[in-house]
């Protein structure tokens, strides 16, 4: 890099240069001005490359999710564009983005807003250096409004219904609590006649028995 820095300078000093603030357009650049815009150029360079020494350049995130939503493929950090397959019930989203690095930022999740049409979803991960990791979310189309009317009436349908047969049911449990009942008072007047016959037998027996004595 130092090499074509150097060389830049060689061939700025053997060529014309415009001055771009020249009310003619032709005035000319010297060595010396050339080299110090150079210079400048070499300091910045420099400044630049010594600001990011000993930062991190981990861009990645650790966690990517939609709450509520699979997103496909299966999360991987070098894998940059997903999509959601399933219509979205809402006109917001909750993207949930971690980075790898705690010193990353991230832009673009937490609870968005989104717009009509809206197609995609991107989450800018700038790692301390400066680098950036641009993720990709793409969305399915919406649930139309006449979809969620309908089920809205659905459920307020079901929720009608859902008294209803619970009355019928307890009506039920009723008929069935009676029924057993009948059938337990039966069975006991059965059992409490075949005693009484049979002791009004055995004392028909005694007596009997009595008279022939």
């Amino acid at each position: 890099m130092l090499f074509t820095i150097i060389m830049s300078v060689i061939v700025m000093r053997n060529t014309v240069y415009a001055d771009p603030n020249s009310s003619k357009g032709f005035a000319q650049y010297d060595e010396e001005t050339a080299q110090k815009e150079n210079e400048k150029l070499l300091e910045q360079q420099e400044k630049e490359q010594k600001e990011t020494i000993g930062k991190s350049t981990d861009c990645y995130l650790e966690t990517l999710e939609v709450e509520g939503y699979q997103i496909s493929p299966t999360f991987d950090k070098q894998t940059i564009e997903y999509v959601i397959n399933e219509k979205l019930t809402s006109d917001e989203i909750n993207i949930i983005a971690l980075p790898s690095n705690e010193k990353a930022k991230v832009e673009g999740f937490g609870k968005i807003k989104l717009q009509q049409d809206q197609k995609q979803c991107k989450i800018n991960v700038t790692a301390e250096s400066g680098t950036v990791r641009t993720y990709t979310i793409y969305l399915s189309e919406q649930e139309k409004e006449e979809d969620k009317k309908e089920k809205e009436i659905e459920q307020e349908q079901s929720e009608e219904i859902q008294p209803e047969e619970a009355k019928k049911q307890e009506t039920k449990k009723g008929i069935d609590v009676r029924g057993i009942i009948v059938v337990i008072i039966i069975l006991f007047i059965g059992i409490c006649i075949i005693w009484l016959n049979a002791k009004s037998q055995k004392s028909k027996k005694i007596h009997r028995n009595h008279r022939r004595r």
